[in-house]
């Protein structure tokens, strides 16, 4: 693949679809939490669950769900505010809420569980995202479409299909109005108003979608770069389309059904089938364990479809500044050689111009600046490219040191640059604080939440 890709035309939320009213759910006992015992006590691990003889405990499953044959008709209004309130109200016991929507699902259709890790955690913890990111996005229709249709494809690789949509929709209700000290008639109605759009788009977005659920993937190439960061290059067994920036998702051999997002490195090559992936290992984390000390060239990995929005159309013509910690770097590698050379074809066509790159790359520690050669060889080939290592973890260090971001906002006041920022959560929430306090405007500052589905 050579050049601009089109993007797919923007899916914009059909019109409301009425899920149902509410159904009453005979139960006096709280329903059971979906999940086993983590594998480290104490230590919540960075990816769900592992493939293996785990079950969950042999506790009583909530009452199944009793719904009445009919419902008087209803016309719910979806209102944002009614939706953020009881959001609201239940943020004392969240992971309660993703425990009894789980719950009554599985109890209603058992069948549903294989699509699932038997460990749940962060399973529930996607859920809860989920959710809040489209309590955020509903007043932006358009990025709420971008996002429902990102997560309809990418349900894909799962087997979900259009009829799961229900009970899933009735568990969610169950779930909410349990756990929602404030639920009453207008939440209800918000929320199976909310649900009805939401569905509807994703099960749009599935059925209009092109290319694979999924790819199966071949590791090439694997090199041990710093203490517990490896960056892995995969061939794909069919091209897979995605914008520079993108991440993917990835289940390994070892754990099943357990998926973990990563940023791919690399622009897109004429072949599109290859990824460079850059992988810290995690305490607790299954998936980038298992890529960082188990893989080796020639075992195969399974690739979900590409996500995010973090990408060079984002860039307009301006200039770039691009912020990076850790292994947060790799999407903006991607976004830099992907300006950097279409820019140069650009020019060589007698048309465009060479926009200015700044990148800004943080870690700990020298040996922590796992992919400096590189770096310094797109350095040498686009000369209005610059790297700016900084270190954050030794006060001797002979040159930029402390937080990432707080050195970028010092350096330079960065007039009209678009920002792009990617790295550990923290760091991430960090840096876009920073950048919108020193006047950057909010529409120039991107970057991707990888902690969502």
């Amino acid at each position: 693949m050579s050049g601009r890709r089109r993007r797919p035309q923007r899916m914009l939320l059909p019109a409301l679809r009425r899920v149902g009213p509410a159904r009453e759910i005979r139960s006096h006992a709280p329903p059971a939490t979906a999940s086993v015992p983590d594998p480290d006590p104490g230590r919540l691990p960075d990816d769900a669950g592992r493939d293996s003889a785990l079950h969950p405990p042999e506790t009583a499953p909530p009452p199944a769900l009793h719904l009445p044959e009919t419902a008087p008709p209803v016309s719910p209004a979806l209102d944002p505010a009614v939706i953020r309130r009881s959001l609201a109200g239940i943020t004392a016991g969240p992971q309660q809420v993703a425990g009894d929507f789980y719950g009554y699902l599985f109890a209603a259709c058992p069948e549903l569980r294989g699509m699932f890790p038997p460990q749940m955690t962060a399973q529930n913890e996607r859920l809860l995202a989920a959710l809040m990111k489209i309590a955020q996005l509903l007043d932006s229709p358009d990025a709420l479409a971008r996002y429902l249709t990102q997560l309809g494809r990418d349900h894909r690789k799962y087997g979900v299909a259009p009829e799961h949509y229900t009970p899933v929709g009735e568990a969610l209700l169950a779930a909410l109005r349990r756990r929602c000290p404030s639920w009453d008639d207008a939440a209800e109605a918000a929320w199976a108003a909310a649900y009805g759009a939401a569905s509807g788009a994703m099960i749009a977005a599935a059925a209009t979608a092109s290319g694979p659920a999924y790819w199966t993937g071949t590791v090439t190439r694997h090199e041990t770069r710093a203490h517990g960061v490896a960056v892995l290059e995969v061939r794909t067994s069919a091209p897979l389309e995605f914008e520079p920036g993108q991440y993917v998702t990835v289940q390994t051999g070892k754990w099943h059904r357990v998926w973990r997002q990563f940023s791919v490195a690399c622009p897109a090559d004429l072949t599109g089938d290859r990824l460079e992936l850059h992988v810290r290992q995690v305490p607790g984390g299954w998936v980038s364990t298992a890529l960082v000390r188990d893989t080796r060239p020639g075992d195969k990995v399974i690739i979900g479809p590409p996500a995010g929005t973090m990408t060079t159309e984002e860039a307009g013509g301006r200039d770039l500044l691009l912020v990076a910690g850790g292994t947060g770097l790799a999407p903006l590698k991607a976004v830099a050689g992907d300006i950097l050379g279409r820019d140069e074809a650009a020019m060589s066509g007698g048309w465009g111009h060479r926009r200015r790159v700044d990148l800004f790359c943080g870690a700990r520690s020298p040996l922590e600046l796992y992919d400096m050669p590189a770096l310094r060889e797109l350095e040498r080939d686009y000369p209005w490219f610059q790297v700016h290592p900084v270190i954050s973890g030794e006060p001797r260090y002979d040159g930029l040191k402390g937080d990432v971001a707080d050195v970028a906002l010092a350096y330079d006041s960065w007039p009209d640059r678009e920002v792009f920022i990617a790295g550990p959560s923290a760091m991430t929430a960090s840096a876009i604080g920073g950048f919108r306090s020193a006047g950057t405007p909010e529409s120039r500052v991107h970057f991707d939440d990888l902690d969502g589905p």
